[in-house]
């Protein structure tokens, strides 16, 4: 990976963080010790007054160092761990669709990379690449938190709240001895500087100790279900679709008139607590868990994944919002709708709402939910109707397109976790965005037709030899 991309204010502002709340709170204790003129020779015990209970042990420096340590180990792997597809995965994948096997355009495909993109993918805008089991872009590793640094990531939230909490601890009493000797007159306590250097690294430990635990707390959860920010994002649109459709009757409009059912789905990838976990972990060992050293995830590992008998294994994930489908390819959602006789009012409602739309560039808000409809993919972002706010009913104010962005409970769209966006203004289908291009699919077809003579010569020439 190159330097400048990992030379970022975030990278340095953890950085000088971290070396401050290590290496001056180590001063700071050193104060503490029976002749701290070893450390400043300007001044004597009596003229610098005491930090007690002392110095730390031994025993409490090695615990303290170590998980300093581990934790410079397990940033620095989180940071430079290749977070993408390695070289020749995605073409494995390819191989497995050229043509030799009659493949009919089925699968992901990546408009951006111009490669097939596996399961549980997405295009980070940032790293500019697909990125496997993505759950973020993360600023304060400058790399993608995905299949392959999703470990290392978690390990650095562990041992970085192990060591802030240790360093919580030495604070804390030393700043208990301060409040309990505070009728003492001054001279018999510390100077000003030394008690400056304290207040401030307890106002730095604490709320950084408390973010970073919220983080490891949802970081767990993610694990436990095997399912990460973008997956949560997608489900939670996901029931936003299948309530919208059950307020409409259960259906929903597609772009071409029809009416077309929209069945609730499952998430596919949670298979158990304990499958969750090695899966996430790449590793049945709890020990290995927990090694800041322990191997980076294989390649082969990013391109499938373990589903759950619950939801038929070859439907897709995230479901097609019919919506925003061709009207001839809707998938499983397709084949069950009824049908369904449109009458000429309604006929005209629908023009009526297309003449408004054209005359003011503007599009229509449904507010069910959380507003609008989900289940497309994430390249379709620029394009979505806005998220109003909880379930409230459907409203018909009007809103600009640049602001047709859906939302999550929490206000977040997919861009806010660094997936890229489709950089068309005109709306494109799910399909177009997702399935393989034909012109793709001929050149491998063409492929696979030519080397047919060839594989027919070298079984030819075995059987002569033979």
């Amino acid at each position: 990976m190159p330097l400048l991309p990992r030379a970022n204010p975030y990278i340095l502002a953890l950085s000088l963080l971290i070396l401050f709340l290590h290496l001056s709170s180590q001063y700071l204790f050193s104060l503490s010790a029976p002749n701290p003129s070893l450390f400043l020779s300007s001044h004597t015990p009596s003229s610098h007054p005491l930090l007690p209970p002392g110095p730390l042990s031994l025993r409490q420096k090695l615990i303290f160092n170590g998980l300093v340590a581990c934790l410079w180990i397990c940033w620095a792997r989180a940071v430079w761990v290749d977070a993408g597809f390695r070289e020749g995965d995605v073409e494995g994948v390819e191989a497995e669709g050229n043509g030799e096997k009659k493949e009919e355009g089925k699968g992901r495909w990546c408009k951006k990379c111009q490669r097939r993109k596996p399961e549980r993918a997405h295009h980070c805008r940032v790293c500019g690449r697909c990125i496997p089991k993505m759950d973020h872009h993360c600023p304060w590793t400058a790399n993608c938190v995905s299949h392959y640094t999703f470990p290392h990531f978690l390990r650095l939230l562990l041992y970085a709240i192990l060591a802030m909490s240790q360093l919580e601890y030495h604070l804390l009493i030393r700043a208990y001895h301060l409040w309990e000797t505070r009728h003492l007159p001054s001279y018999l306590g510390p100077p000003l500087l030394p008690l400056i250097h304290l207040l401030a690294l307890l106002l730095l430990t604490t709320p950084t100790l408390l973010i970073t635990l919220v983080l490891l707390l949802r970081s767990l959860a993610a694990l436990l279900t095997n399912t990460y920010a973008i997956e949560s994002w997608e489900i939670e649109r996901h029931a936003s679709l299948v309530r919208r459709a059950r307020k409409l009757g259960g259906l929903v409009e597609a772009p071409g008139g029809e009416r077309v059912r929209v069945l609730r789905q499952e998430f596919p990838f949670d298979v158990g607590v304990w499958g969750n976990v090695a899966g996430g972990m790449s590793s049945r060992n709890p020990l290995t868990w927990l090694n800041p050293l322990a191997p980076t995830p294989s390649g082969q590992t990013a391109l499938s994944f373990p589903k759950s008998a619950i939801e038929d294994p070859s439907l897709p994930w995230p479901p097609p919002d019919p919506s925003r489908s061709h009207a001839h390819n809707h998938g499983r959602q397709q084949q069950q709708q009824p049908d369904i006789d449109l009458d000429v009012d309604a006929f005209r409602a629908r023009q009526l709402r297309d003449l408004e739309r054209r005359r003011h560039g503007y599009a229509y808000t449904f507010g069910s939910g959380g507003g609008s409809v989900p289940g497309g993919e994430e390249e379709e972002e620029e394009e979505e109707e806005e998220e109003g706010e909880g379930d409230g009913e459907a409203t018909t104010r009007l809103r600009p397109a640049e602001h047709r962005k859906w939302m999550n409970s929490d206000g977040e769209t997919l861009g806010d976790l660094g997936v890229a966006s489709s950089s068309s203004s005109s709306p494109s289908s799910e399909e177009d965005e997702e399935n393989i291009p034909l012109g793709e699919l001929i050149r491998r077809r063409r492929r696979a037709a030519e080397a047919e003579p060839e594989l027919d010569s070298k079984r030819g020439g075995v059987k002569k030899t033979v």
